[in-house]
């Protein structure tokens, strides 16, 4: 696995976190947030609620009792032990990564799937100081870098600027829905996160029509001048 590689959590306050890296190596940018249970982070990565949002868990110490397989199952033939089918959270934020997994129905440890399922993550990082940030500042966008091999480097310059120009791409898509929602139906909109292109966003869009309400997401794989044509002429269906 890719447990000891360097990795970088950059914030959009400017904040750097520099840890060590493991399960699939990778970078990835969207909300970071935080979540305090003590146990569960099998339910908690799987949980559809964490959808592209980077998950910082505030226990000291995960991985210890392993992850279990899907097939495990409860009366109502559902994963017991997971919220869903496959990791939602688009990365795992923790202090301190255990490499062994103690448990008698373990099937792999953190480390393995998080790589099987291509899910970056970081360790080694003051989850404290990150969690007290998020609490004082609110949800913040962020960017993790995870190098793909021991003696490469991560540009920070490099990272500082996709971040950059990522927040300004949903700056100005909320800026767009907000002067639009009148003339296009928009009851309410919430931009969320970025893909590997910058310019492509994730829109989630509640339209009114003259039949009632309808929910609308629509992940956006075109430019964001494309897009915006696309919802001034068409709108979003």
């Amino acid at each position: 696995m890719y447990d000891g590689y360097k990795a970088i959590l950059m914030l959009e306050d400017g904040s750097i976190f520099k840890g060590i890296g493991f399960g699939y190596p990778s970078t990835v940018i969207g909300e970071v947030v935080f979540n305090t249970g003590m146990v569960g982070y099998t339910e908690a990565l799987t949980d559809p609620s964490y959808k592209g949002q980077m998950l910082c868990l505030t226990y000291p110490l995960v991985g210890n009792y392993g992850v279990p397989s899907y097939d495990v199952k409860d009366d109502y033939n559902l994963p017991m032990f997971f919220e869903s089918d496959s990791i939602k959270a688009s990365a795992l934020i923790i202090h301190e990564l255990s490499s062994y997994a103690s448990h008698y129905l373990a099937n792999y440890t953190l480390d393995e799937w998080l790589y099987n399922e291509r899910i970056p993550g970081i360790y080694g990082i003051d989850t404290r100081e990150l969690t007290k940030r998020l609490r004082v500042k609110g949800v913040m966008m962020g960017i993790l870098a995870i190098s793909s091999r021991h003696d490469k480097d991560i540009d920070i310059d490099e990272l500082r600027r996709v971040l950059s120009d990522t927040i300004e791409g949903i700056k100005r898509w909320k800026e767009f829905i907000e002067s639009n929602k009148d003339r296009l139906g928009i009851v309410n909109a919430y931009v969320r996160r970025a893909h590997t292109d910058y310019d492509i966003l994730a829109l989630l869009m509640l339209l009114k029509f003259s039949d009632g309400l309808r929910l609308s997401k629509r992940d956006m794989l075109a430019t964001l001048g494309i897009l915006l044509d696309a919802i001034v002429d068409n709108g979003l269906l």
